[in-house]
């Protein structure tokens, strides 16, 4: 195909790729506007996302016909759309607070009615109604601060299935790759993004938000359901921050695609671990877990790091448990195994192999799963250490 017969671009465009934001909360005004939750836009707003979705291919491919020109127009559009979202958000509450408020009115006439309108103590359903109100009322302050905000700032927020329509209204079209070298952050020190000021109460809320995002992510592992809200499988509230991006990362992933992190190793050999090490065994391919014993990937780390790649997760059956976790140590530098064939050589490994520069430890994840099979500790700390075998599992490092 000639350069005169394409409409695709020569060169990537990365000006809407590149986006700055809560990837694992991605919400507007209190609607949760998750991978998996289109079904909570009204369908109004969904034709609106599934436009936009045209639009940005048209713009990024340069169709004459196009209606959006500029990338302003883009912007525009992604922009109206996070403002209709809220307005329709605070009609809904505004009905909701109508409605309420009725209900208080009737309930207190007929105790007043009673009662011949004579000092009466205040029923519990009235006392219910009127916290329910209240309640109300501080949701539509938020989403109206929420309002205010997105007008003074030139910031779009970041949701996945709005900055990524193109990708994620597309039917099974998700990502290719997902590389990732997450923040690592201790779970007394997760608290709100971009809040100045955050209270213990405004970081609990935020990680029990964090939590719930994973379940909706798959809801099958951990056992949850969203019309009752309830979880069986609880995610270990000790995780570090790295843990939930692992979990958001492999279901970014279409069902052909390749997911590489490089983060701290704890998660192999410490009790929050043991929520990933499962559903990786279970639902992925282990396809290496890369350590060295000569260097640190980050010079400046205080903690040890490894490289870990892994299948697209599919947890509609334990299929990884008949799959091979392939796990290797490096004896020098990560570049000095790129030489032709290595890393073919250890994909090919089905046996324990030491070579100079490497050695590898193929083993079956059912046995990993198996064997690590430990009752739980009493001081589930997460502050273990590396190499232990406190929590619910033994370690996954097994070079």
């Amino acid at each position: 195909k000639s350069l005169h017969d394409r409409n695709e671009p020569l060169l990537p465009y990365f000006t809407f790729k590149v986006r700055c934001g809560d990837s694992l909360v991605p919400e507007v005004g209190g609607i949760k506007l998750g991978l998996k939750q289109k079904k909570q836009l009204p369908d109004t707003l969904k034709r609106r996302v599934y436009k936009l979705r045209q639009q940005k291919l048209d713009f990024y491919n340069n169709i004459i016909s196009r209606e959006l020109h500029t990338e302003n127009d883009v912007r525009r559009v992604e922009r109206k759309l996070f403002e209709d979202i809220l307005d329709k958000q605070i009609g809904k509450k505004e009905e909701e607070k109508e409605e309420q408020t009725r209900k208080i009115v009737d309930v207190s006439e007929k105790q007043l009615s009673l009662h011949d309108n004579a000092i009466v103590h205040v029923s519990p359903e009235l006392l219910e109604r009127q916290k329910k109100l209240a309640a109300l009322e501080e949701d539509l302050a938020q989403l109206r601060r929420t309002c205010d905000a997105l007008n003074a700032s030139k910031i779009l927020p970041f949701v996945w299935d709005i900055a990524f329509a193109e990708i994620f209204f597309a039917d099974g079209q998700y990502f290719d790759i997902v590389l990732g070298n997450p923040p690592y952050l201790r779970q007394e020190n997760i608290h709100t993004p971009y809040l100045k000021d955050h209270s213990k109460e405004d970081n609990k809320a935020y990680k029990t938000k964090l939590a719930h995002a994973m379940y909706e992510l798959f809801p099958h592992f951990f056992g949850y359901t969203d019309a009752k809200q309830t979880v069986t499988n609880p995610i270990n509230q000790k995780s570090d921050l790295y843990i939930y991006f692992y979990l958001l990362g492999l279901s970014l992933l279409n069902n052909n695609g390749s997911f590489c992190f490089i983060t701290s190793n704890s998660w192999l050999d410490v009790g929050y671990g043991a929520d990933l090490q499962e559903f990786l065994l279970k639902y992925c391919h282990i396809k290496l877990i890369l350590d060295n014993e000569t260097m640190r990937s980050f010079a400046s780390a205080s903690v040890n790091t490894i490289i870990a790649h892994f299948s697209p997760p599919n947890e509609q059956s334990a299929w990884g448990l008949q799959e091979i976790a392939r796990f290797v140590m490096s004896r020098v530098p990560f570049e000095d195994l790129l030489a032709p064939g290595i890393f073919e050589d250890i994909e090919a490994a089905q046996s324990r192999q030491t070579h100079e520069a490497y050695r590898v430890f193929p083993i079956k994840q059912a046995a990993l799963l198996e064997d690590g099979k430990l009752p739980p500790a009493e001081d589930d700390d997460e502050e273990e250490k590396p190499g232990t075998k406190k929590g619910r599992k033994a370690p996954l490092v097994a070079t």
